[in-house]
């Protein structure tokens, strides 16, 4: 798909050359006339590209590149289409060959030169790629130019840079990037958790929230920050905050907070809010922690009662997996055993976290998507088994 659009990159390149071949003329009625003097190589490799032969076409047009140096749209098309084909130093050598030539209009220039930026990062060469594209400040392709430094703060998780080009970002596109700024200073944050710095984990979440205060991300830092400090109340009010952002993503601590409140010795307390959380927000992570506390707290025989009176309500494959697992075997009959067995074989892909975007499952939750590269783009409930079966 992606090497076919190139291809008709390539089929507008060479029309808009004759496009300016008919312009060029003033007399619309010479058009029929003028059409036959088109020169040979263009009806070659379009006849070409409309038969599906792209590796003759580029033939085709790369001995017309050589021939013809004039052919600036041709070049162009060629070096993107050499890039998507992953022949890299061939698109290099076009872009560079055409920043060598000492009378190169500026605007072509600087075309070039973003072209070959876009070459060195898909070879991987970052640094030259980053320098290359920081020489585009001031020129049209600065936009897109920082769109690609961005990616490449991302992937060398240089968040300082990431927020100062996208602050960059920001003025150009005229828009907020609120959501990408929260994240970014998360990441700080995170960092500065793992080095006990928590004073300046606190002070990066602040500047998260001051971007984007629904950044649910956030409140969870603060929580784990306020657990390092030893203040568990502190903790319970960050991530009891969610349910104000997003009320669906408290799964994401709903097993902190069971863990919070058994520690605390404060156990139905905790019951009540988890119960309530289940009941009005539920997923499998909710309804795994009310569970499991209200088992360490009020016994196995409450636990089940719970159980079932959540399945009641909120029947789901998963959820009658857990409630047939939570019993032993003698208890079960041998066809409610069977049902668990083949339960538990149909709900084993189930429990991923799906990226919205692109599709993307892992068990783990992401906050950068690391199919698609987009934040926030995972969902905070998990997969059930039916979502996954096809009909």
């Amino acid at each position: 798909m992606g090497l076919d659009f190139e291809i008709w990159m390539v089929l507008v390149a060479i029309a808009t050359f004759a496009a300016g071949w008919f312009a060029a003329r003033v007399d619309i009625r010479l058009l029929v006339k003028e059409s036959r003097n088109l020169p040979g190589w263009y009806f070659k490799g379009l006849n070409h590209l409309l038969n599906n032969q792209s590796d003759k076409a580029i033939e085709s047009f790369e001995e017309v590149v050589r021939e013809r140096p004039d052919t600036l749209e041709l070049q162009f098309a060629l070096g993107q289409l050499f890039r998507k084909k992953g022949e890299i130093e061939k698109a290099t050598g076009i872009h560079q060959e055409l920043l060598d030539r000492p009378h190169l209009p500026e605007p072509e220039r600087k075309r070039a030169l973003y072209e070959l930026a876009q070459d060195y990062n898909a070879a991987g060469f970052l640094d030259r790629a980053e320098a290359t594209f920081q020489q585009l400040h001031g020129t049209p392709h600065e936009s897109e130019s920082l769109k690609f430094l961005i990616r490449i703060y991302e992937m060398e998780k240089d968040w300082p840079r990431a927020i100062e080009a996208t602050k960059k970002l920001e003025t150009h596109a005229k828009r907020p990037f609120a959501k990408e700024l929260a994240q970014y200073h998360c990441e700080l944050a995170a960092d500065a958790l793992i080095a006990r710095k928590l004073d300046d984990a606190n002070a990066a979440l602040d500047r998260a929230l001051a971007e984007n205060k629904q950044c649910v991300r956030a409140n969870i830092l603060r929580g784990d920050v306020a657990v390092a400090q030893g203040d568990l109340r502190a903790a319970r009010l960050a991530w009891t905050k969610i349910e104000s952002q997003r009320p669906e993503a408290l799964g994401l601590v709903a097993e902190r907070l069971a863990h919070l409140y058994r520690d605390s010795k404060q156990g139905d307390a905790g019951v009540a809010m988890l119960s309530h959380y289940a009941t009005d927000y539920p997923n499998q992570d909710t309804l795994n922690a009310a569970r499991e506390l209200i088992e360490q707290t009020r016994g196995d025989d409450a636990a089940l009662a719970f159980s079932r009176e959540t399945l009641r309500s909120h029947p789901t494959l998963s959820g009658l997996q857990r409630l047939l697992a939570t019993q032993s075997t003698d208890r079960l009959g041998a066809d409610t055993e069977l049902a668990r067995s083949v339960l538990q074989h149909h709900t084993r892909s189930a429990g991923l976290y799906p990226c919205t975007r692109c599709g993307f499952r892992a068990r783990t939750y992401y906050w950068h998507c690391p199919g698609c590269l987009h934040w926030e783009s995972f969902s905070p409930k998990r997969q059930e088994a039916a979502d996954l079966i096809s009909y």
